[in-house]
């Protein structure tokens, strides 16, 4: 198997070389990724980009399911700075309860990555994507078919359902939508995050939103769900 290549910087993991058939890298970004970490980018998408960013069915939701602000995070379970940062989006949660948080699941890593992303989904077909998902975060060991199994079965999960949903149609999907909205997006790392409201007028052209990439300081975070 051909797997995708990682730089492991201080904010972010980047993808250099495509292990997923169909990915195409978008390559450098004229800003460093030091520029991009500093601060929270404006930036202005399509109404139906914006559409699939914030609402597209099936994400799994943490935090207020219908707060007035949505932050969007584009994660992979084998990137170390997606799980540095679980702590403090655990943390704006409960500092911020009109906040929504959508969880896209975007595995750049290699196999794994995917198996863990097809597995998290499966959870939460079940309802139980927030206990899935903190288990994970804090899984002690490789991810592989005993941990994840391990896993589903501590946080109740029917295992047969869970096994028939790895690998079904609606997993993949959601999972090649997250990769096709991640490459219309020009992303080429995780973390990275996206927030805006909720809600915005659906006969407008453009969306305004808050860029954030890679791992930062939780205050930079709530700076822009303050905007919102």
């Amino acid at each position: 198997m051909n797997f995708k290549i990682m730089l492991m910087t201080s904010i972010t993991c980047i993808s250099l070389l495509s292990w997923i058939p169909g990915y195409a890298d978008i390559g450098n970004n004229s800003q460093t990724y030091e520029d991009l970490s500093t601060q929270s980018k404006q930036r202005e998408l399509s109404l139906s980009s914006a559409n699939e960013l914030f609402h597209h069915a099936g994400d799994p939701i943490l935090g207020n399911p219908h707060g007035k602000v949505t932050l969007v995070e584009f994660l992979d379970y084998q990137c170390s700075h997606c799980i540095a940062m679980d702590k403090g989006i655990q943390a704006l949660i409960q500092a911020n309860p009109n906040l929504r948080v959508v969880i896209k699941e975007f595995p750049i890593f290699n196999s794994f990555s995917f198996y863990a992303a097809q597995a998290a989904l499966s959870a939460n077909q079940q309802g139980k994507f927030a206990l899935f998902h903190h288990g994970l975060v804090n899984l002690a060991g490789d991810i592989n078919h005993d941990t994840l199994t391990s896993l589903a079965q501590r946080v109740g999960l029917n295992l047969a359902q869970f096994n028939s949903e790895l690998d079904s149609s609606a997993v993949a999907a959601q999972i090649s939508s997250n990769r096709s909205l991640g490459q219309e997006l020009q992303l080429t790392g995780t973390p990275a995050f996206f927030i805006g409201s909720t809600y915005y007028p659906q006969q407008n052209n453009t969306v305004l939103v808050h860029f954030i990439y890679g791992q930062v300081n939780s205050r930079y975070l709530q700076s822009s769900i303050n905007h919102f």
